[in-house]
């Protein structure tokens, strides 16, 4: 990047929302959306790399991948950035609301693909008319990918 190059816009909100009760966690289609035009971005620039320093393709990315290259680092650098060193889920750095109550949950492969996640929530979206504004539980954005704690019952 010269001089002139803007920074690449990223998915998260300007400060985090603290959601304490995790099923108040869902994530919106379009916030998914916009994490899913991120990765792309990231790929197309061939910053996302496997642990032998191989790009990874926007083809190949699963949930292991974004827990990894994507929510924990983003996390830390706003936290270090905000001068504080919180740990918390992706939907609480995201969200624009200070809870976003689930209309579904999904379940998925940390190995499935990402691109056939977004596919079916997109198709979700559409076949019930929710205009972008779907809540869907994902275990992925609603827990903390920092460790969990579940309390103790």
């Amino acid at each position: 990047g010269g001089a002139g190059a803007r920074p690449m816009p990223v998915p998260w909100a300007p400060r985090r929302r603290c959601i304490p009760n995790i099923e108040h966690r869902a994530i919106t289609v379009q916030q998914l959306r916009d994490l899913h035009a991120f990765i792309e971005r990231l790929c197309k620039a061939r910053l996302m790399r496997d642990h032998r320093g191989d790009p990874i393709s926007l083809f190949d990315v699963n949930m292991f991948h974004i827990a990894e290259h994507i929510i924990r680092p983003a996390i830390e650098f706003e936290e270090e950035r905000r001068g504080t060193r919180q740990k918390y889920s992706w939907v609480e750095f995201v969200a624009e609301d200070d809870q976003q109550t689930p209309d579904i949950m999904f379940s998925h492969s940390w190995t499935g693909r990402f691109q056939d996640f977004m596919a079916a929530a997109n198709k979700l979206e559409e076949s019930r008319g929710f205009g972008g504004r779907a809540n869907i539980w994902i275990c992925t954005f609603a827990n903390s990918q920092f460790g969990e704690d579940f309390g103790t019952g």
